[in-house]
């Protein structure tokens, strides 16, 4: 018997301690959740006089055409041993003294929701539920707001309405110091017939300065909150995000020199595409030339636009007006480097993320040097036989080629050998000396853009909806 009383001592001690691993386990797992939650950093414009609340530009992710600020969150399983319920408790709302954002002691801070149809250009209610089957918007999903403190009955939304609960609900107070810290808990409804896409709803933080006498003071701008329920991360940035006003930054999709020629003989135009169709502002390209066959210049040069859509993509062809030869259109001899502002090329208001500079290393080839019939940057003996074959050419004879043709005079005679052979067996570098630290120039020389002809251009997304007494 004394040896079963100790066997079933070990078996209980061993009990204990699993039962002990798994809580500490447990409790290690929720530290963690709670540790990686992103908190919305707020506070007055002024303490001692407040009119609207600043924000900490960090925790957002994005700005929608409409001037929306975008935070992007999960619905997921928060309870451990309840996976089929589907929640968040992120964002949560902080003030944070080092930067300057703190309310006054004893105000109580609140979160309204309002009717995103009304606010914004692209929501549709109050639950504005992305549809990945029908690549839209829908006022539909139901959505309750859950106040940490119980100081508020839970807020219920669906699509159109508010169902029920208090609006607004109550986040928490300001401390003697002026801080709060504190989360809300935004459960997704019906889980097991709610839809996989995302979720969002358009709030504003309400302060009610102490004594707090119910009416909100102090109103903020509205932002997005936007929750993803099962969709892979690129689906949601790229297909669910946009829906709410987020454009995909514009990008530059290919670049061409006379529409891909090998050839650096004569350089005409130069054709930027971008991936979309964009909205292009006016200075968003400038061009220098680099440098001639001897020094570097880096001299703006005179350009002419012309934009046009084709397949949904804004085609941009630019041509030259200073630095061509006489009697033609074609570039001097020399490298040259175009720089496509970000801030003036958007995609429906999102521009692109950074400056596109093409030229700026050797190898973008964007250089002219007539003689240089295969864009090897020397006129040599390959070059001279593709001369001798078009010699005494004239437009229409099959051995013409415009690039051959130096003054553009429609034959290939003596005056087009003359700077033939001043170029033969020369060859046009990249760099002179201190140019080298030239090579990464991402400035904007304002070359003049003499002339701006739109094909087709996208409009502007329109301003955004106001409610009456905002």
């Amino acid at each position: 018997m004394l040896v079963y009383s100790v066997i079933i001592r070990i078996w209980f001690s061993i009990m204990k301690l699993r039962l002990c691993i798994v809580f500490t386990a447990i409790a290690f797992l929720t530290s963690t959740l709670h540790a990686q939650h992103e908190d919305i950093e707020f506070g007055y414009d002024d303490t001692s006089s407040p009119t609207a609340f600043d924000f900490s530009p960090l925790p957002f992710d994005a700005v929608t055409a409409d001037g929306f600020d975008v935070l992007q969150s999960n619905f997921e399983a928060l309870d451990p041993f309840v996976l089929d319920d589907f929640a968040a408790d992120q964002p949560g709302f902080a003030t944070n003294a080092m930067d300057g954002l703190v309310v006054n002691s004893g105000d109580g801070i609140l979160i309204t929701v309002v009717d995103a149809s009304v606010e914004s250009s692209f929501g549709v209610g109050f639950v504005n539920f992305y549809n990945p089957g029908s690549d839209k918007l829908e006022a539909t999903g139901r959505i309750a707001f859950e106040d940490n403190t119980n100081s508020t009955d839970d807020l219920v939304l669906n699509g159109t309405s508010i169902e029920s609960g208090d609006l607004p609900q109550f986040i928490d107070i300001g401390d003697s110091g002026g801080d709060i810290h504190d989360h809300i808990k935004w459960d997704l409804l019906d889980d097991d017939t709610a839809s996989i896409g995302a979720y969002g709803i358009l709030v504003q933080l309400q302060s009610d300065f102490s004594p707090r006498d119910g009416v909100a003071d102090v109103t903020s701008d509205p932002f997005w909150l936007v929750f993803n329920r099962g969709m892979s991360v690129a689906d949601f940035e790229t297909l669910a995000l946009p829906k709410f006003g987020v454009g995909i930054p514009a990008q530059v999709a290919g670049l061409e020199l006379n529409v891909g020629e090998e050839q650096r003989s004569a350089i005409e135009t130069l054709t930027v595409s971008f991936d979309s169709e964009v909205t292009i502002a006016e200075g968003a390209f400038s061009l220098v030339q680099r440098s001639t066959a001897t020094e570097e210049t880096f001299d703006p040069v005179t350009i002419s636009v012309n934009e046009q859509v084709v397949d949904n993509q804004t085609q941009v062809t630019i041509m030259f007006e200073s630095h061509v030869r006489d009697g033609g259109d074609a570039l001097v001899d020399g490298n040259y480097q175009l720089t496509v502002e970000s801030c003036l090329v958007s995609n429906e208001g999102t521009p692109m993320m950074e400056d596109m500079v093409f030229g700026a290393v050797e190898s973008d080839a964007f250089f002219t040097f007539y003689g240089d019939f295969d864009g090897n940057r020397t006129v040599n003996v390959f070059d001279l036989l593709s001369f001798r074959q078009a010699f005494a050419s004239s437009v229409g004879d099959p051995n013409y080629s415009f690039f051959i043709d130096f003054n553009a005079d429609g034959n290939i005679n003596v005056f087009d050998l003359l700077p033939f052979r001043m170029r033969f067996l020369e060859t046009l570098p990249f760099t002179f000396g201190s140019a080298a630290g030239k090579a990464s120039f991402t400035g904007s020389p304002q070359g003049t853009v003499k002339s701006v002809t739109t094909v087709s251009k996208k409009a502007t997304a329109a301003p955004k909806k106001r409610s009456a007494g905002r």
